[in-house]
């Protein structure tokens, strides 16, 4: 999960996902025969307000409207294929009081 922003209270930033090199997979039992399998993503927060939790095509950005106080925030991002697989992954983020 990248975030290149400053985290401060009652702020906008962007949220990405990078997924790896070969994420997604050949699948051979495919219905209408092999081919590359398809993952959606869903973001998850702790606090704050996310723009666009779900994407059903791959891992598009999101933005996350960060709390108005200061303090710990969790960001999770879960990728799913086709046939059921899944991975999450964990940001531990800390937003800060504005200037």
């Amino acid at each position: 999960i990248e975030v290149k922003a400053p985290l401060v209270a009652g702020s906008r930033v962007a949220l990405r996902g990078r997924l790896a090199e070969g994420a997604a997979e050949w699948w051979s039992g495919a219905p209408g025969g092999a081919r590359r399998e398809r993952l959606s993503s869903a973001w998850f927060t702790t606090g704050g307000e996310l723009s666009a939790p779900v994407d059903p095509e791959g891992v598009g950005p999101t933005y996350l409207r960060l709390p108005d106080r200061p303090g710990p925030l969790r960001v999770y991002l879960v990728v799913r294929d086709e046939r059921g697989g899944a991975s999450v992954v964990e940001r531990h983020l800390i937003v800060t009081a504005p200037p």
